[in-house]
């Protein structure tokens, strides 16, 4: 079998390794990548979700925990990754394979299928835009894997691609200027409004020392460099850095522009594949890079378009039919979350930017993988969604969300349930009872707090049931290290089960050797990769009433790191002081009067034990002592101070 693969990025490389590896037995199998152009070091970022990294354990499993060790943790369970890092990864698996040949700097010209025996390929070989060379080859296989503009497509008549009147430029910076050196310190990344579109930075210095990349989208076409896009940037701080990114790129980087395409999949139309011929990728689901999924539907393409391969060797079915089944397959997914990102893609460019919120179905559903049912779950998004939503997607005008106040009507149970519920807390005010609040039903709080290369974190020693005291016994803290530490305060079960689910989490991941452990300071897990794993777990698990804080020094700069987070994960980042639990109120007042910037690790622990201290006094849930951990380059240090015990 001869089979040719156009395009030799993600979707071309991994469908080549994928396939080779199914049909290595067979001898007569013969795998021909081709690439217009050099494998040159571009593009910016990538996301491999967690339906990608399935997709990819099955194409190369020591690629994907290369690409681990490599790739910045997400809350959602993905990696952030450059994108050339990724295709060089799936490049060298190519090489490695004895039936697969790559074709650099060579072109698909014209096809001739002729169906039943052979498809007819033209192929010119080029060196400075002339042809040096030209043969026609007969393939078995033809897979178009050469991106939104295909020449697959456009060789075989399929509807190109359509614009989404958007202009997009990509940059990244291994050595940055060191006027930009706290740059290194965004959490993962920061997305920052302009009057036309998005300015993204993300920071790979966890896991890539001193590398970051950046993204500017922009509606206005007229512009013609990123600092034309950045009009309506109204922080100054943001408008600055944005700017000293872009001064220190490279000038190609300035001056090359992409517009964003998508392909929409049409019922009319279909999958754009006929006869021996199909397409994946870009070239076939091109989709908006609003959640970072088109790579990874590309590795899941991969997969499945082995699986039926495979089977046609098997059966002995006609290619035609093999493909025409695989594309039936994968056309519902597909179009599924092409629209979907679309709809959240538009959205964002409003003046206010609407939300579209997963229901846990659909995201499970979005990231089982390649073994994923081809049809998704009724509903979409939370408030109501799926068939309700569903309208026609047109290119620059995503259909607005229904009010997410309205959601479905309540059924006759549900409303019965929701009186019943209301009669007995109607019932329970009127004999003076007051219905207890997991958050605070133990009490306790938490106070973090910066000081100059150092971080102090307070807890209380209080443990109660409502106003009831029980016992007297320090919030619980876990130290990772000695330069990292994690807060929690919340119902004391949750607190419990989170603090194991997350010590399991990461061990889990030291053993499977993704680049951090407690043994080497430099491979310990990072104050911001811990801040991911937990508003991961916590968004996961979602139902625990805790509100964790994640403080720490950075391992590189030294300087504080403070995450505070909801019970569901939401992040909340700071370069003053954070505070949760039931005292949080009075912690705002007395940390906003007494904390003040760059205070030494001795005025620091004494500031956040007055703070704590004068707002544990305001509060009845909380007190009966107080422990402050101070932070710095040479440990921990605990200090223990007394409070009211009334």
């Amino acid at each position: 079998m001869r089979i040719c693969i156009v395009g030799g990025g993600l979707a071309g490389l991994a469908s080549a390794v994928s396939l080779s590896k199914a049909l290595e037995e067979d001898s007569d199998v013969e795998i021909s990548v081709v690439e217009q152009r050099d494998f040159s070091s571009r593009g910016a970022t990538f996301g491999l979700a967690l339906n990608g990294q399935m997709a990819l354990q099955e194409i190369c499993p020591s690629l994907l925990e290369e690409l681990k060790n490599i790739g910045v943790l997400l809350p959602a369970g993905g990696y952030m990754l450059p994108w050339f890092r990724v295709r060089d990864g799936l490049l060298e698996c190519a090489q490695r394979c004895q039936n697969v040949t790559i074709l650099t700097n060579t072109a698909v010209v014209s096809v001739i299928d002729q169906c039943d025996d052979a498809i007819l390929v033209t192929l010119e070989e080029r060196s400075d835009d002339e042809t040096i060379n030209t043969t026609t080859v007969k393939m078995d296989l033809l897979i178009g894997a050469d991106g939104v503009h295909s020449s697959v497509r456009s060789l075989i008549g399929a509807p190109p691609a359509i614009s989404s009147y958007t202009k997009c430029w990509r940059g990244a910076l291994n050595d940055l200027p060191p006027d930009l050196s706290h740059v290194l310190d965004i959490p993962v990344a920061k997305m920052i409004k302009t009057e036309s579109g998005w300015f993204s930075i993300f920071n790979f210095n966890t896991s890539l020392t001193g590398f970051v990349s950046w993204v500017a989208t922009s509606k206005n076409l007229d512009a013609t460099t990123p600092l034309e896009a950045l009009e309506g940037i109204e922080d100054s701080n943001d408008l600055a850095l944005a700017r000293g990114l872009l001064e220190a790129s490279t000038q190609q980087e300035l001056e090359f522009s992409t517009i964003l395409s998508t392909i929409p999949l049409e019922t009319e139309t279909g999958w754009g594949g006929k006869g021996r011929i199909t397409v994946i990728g870009d070239a076939a689901h091109a989709l908006r890079p609003a959640s970072g999924l088109g790579g990874s539907l590309a590795l899941e393409d991969a997969v499945l378009l082995t699986r039926a391969v495979t089977k046609h060797k098997v059966s002995g079915e006609s290619m035609h039919a093999t493909l025409r089944e695989f594309e039936s397959l994968r056309f519902v997914r597909c179009k599924t979350i092409v629209d979907d990102q679309t709809r959240i893609a538009e959205a964002g460019y409003g003046k206010a930017a609407k939300v579209f919120e997963w229901t846990p179905e659909y995201e499970k559903w979005l990231f089982t993988g390649p073994d994923a049912d081809p049809n998704p779950p009724v509903n979409m998004y939370v408030g109501g969604g799926g068939e309700e939503e569903e309208e026609d997607v047109v290119e620059g005008e995503a259909p607005a969300p229904k009010n997410r106040s309205k959601g479905k009507p309540i059924a006759g149970s549900s409303l019965i349930t929701l009186l019943s519920v209301i009669v007995h807390q109607m019932i329970a005010l009127v004999q003076g009872q007051e219905q207890q609040n997991p958050m605070t039903m133990n009490g306790g709080s938490l106070l973090a707090m910066t000081g100059k290369n150092c971080v102090a974190l307070a807890v209380d020693k209080r443990f109660g049931s409502g106003p009831q005291m029980v016992t007297i016994a320090p919030r619980h803290v876990w130290s990772p290290h000695s330069n990292l530490m994690l807060g929690f305060v919340g119902l004391e079960g949750d607190v419990q089960s989170l603090s194991d689910d997350l010590k399991l989490e990461v061990a889990r991941k030291r053993n499977r050797a993704l680049g951090f452990g407690t043994d080497s300071a430099e491979r310990r897990i990072s104050p911001p990769a811990l801040a991911c794993i937990t508003s991961h777990i916590l968004y996961q698990q979602r139902g625990y009433f805790v509100e964790p804080i994640v403080v720490g020094l950075m391992e590189k700069t030294q300087k504080p790191f403070l995450c505070a987070m909801d019970m569901i994960g939401a992040q909340s980042f700071s370069k003053s002081f954070v505070c949760s639990g039931a005292a949080s109120m009075s912690l705002y007042g007395t940390s906003e009067a007494l904390w003040k910037p760059n205070l030494e690790p001795e005025e620091l622990a004494e500031v956040c034990g007055k703070a704590f201290q004068s707002a544990l006094e305001r509060d009845c849930l909380s007190g009966y002592g107080i422990l402050v951990y101070l932070i710095t380059k040479d440990g921990i240090t605990e200090y223990d101070l007394a409070s009211r015990n009334d």
